[in-house]
């Protein structure tokens, strides 16, 4: 069952942790991915979103002094749903301007909305993964074997090993289809800061301080922003 319902779905978390530091996760709960293993649109957009080389979305975050640090992900749960977050270690300064962050993202979730991905960039994609899959580092067999068997479940044997890496089919509709579920009404959106004091709630297993609210206009529209920055 999707834990992600309509109740925490659209939400603002702020969460107090133990040790130093100052994250923003963005996360959005989509529908499964599983069918898609050949084309993988989510995988395709978070090499995107997870640039940081000239002109990417961290580039600019660090230009204003507002993050650090920035990666993008997702996580398939079986068949139920897929988590994709954005993950951003801020500033001092950039914790003070979640605004302007939740901008930044919405100007560059809208940039690739309006000029999409292009085949040149699928193929660069395409190639890192294809060269991650061959130069694999050994990992933890144990690990490798679950992975395996939850493998074998959910795609075809001949892809077992591989699925992980798979970026055979462009199909620019589907990649923009996926691109415009990256929104509010999907979002929950973050803020673990050790900074905090006085949060109104605990966590009943860890004691964990947190509070929980609805996202208001202003969050919402940076997440939407339409405006340049």
């Amino acid at each position: 069952e999707n834990p992600f319902d309509n109740n925490i779905l659209g939400s603002f978390i702020k969460l107090k942790t133990i040790r130093k530091e100052r994250k923003l996760k963005i996360m959005f709960s989509l529908p499964t991915t599983n069918e898609l293993f050949m084309s993988n649109p989510l995988k395709l957009i978070s090499h995107v979103l997870g640039h940081e080389g000239e002109g990417s979305l961290l580039s600019y975050l660090r230009s204003k002094n507002l993050a650090f640090e920035l990666s993008s992900g997702l996580h398939q749960y079986a068949d139920i749903f897929t988590k994709f977050e954005i993950i951003i270690q801020m500033t001092e300064l950039g914790e003070s301007k979640i605004n302007n962050i939740l901008t930044a993202v919405g100007y560059t979730l809208n940039l690739l909305k309006n000029k999409g991905i292009s085949k040149e960039l699928f193929n660069e994609v395409h190639t890192i993964l294809k060269s991650k899959f061959q130069f694999q580092e050994k990992s933890d067999p144990l690990s490798k074997s679950l992975l395996l068997a939850n493998n074998l479940a959910d795609y075809p044997v001949e892809h077992v090993l591989d699925t992980q890496y798979l970026l055979e089919e462009y199909d620019i509709k589907l990649i923009n289809e996926w691109i415009y579920k990256l929104n509010p009404e999907n979002a929950l959106i973050l803020h673990l800061s050790d900074s905090f004091d006085n949060l109104s709630k605990t966590e009943p297993i860890y004691g964990t301080f947190y509070d929980i609210r609805k996202l208001n206009e202003v969050e919402i529209n940076s997440i939407k922003c339409l405006e340049d920055i």
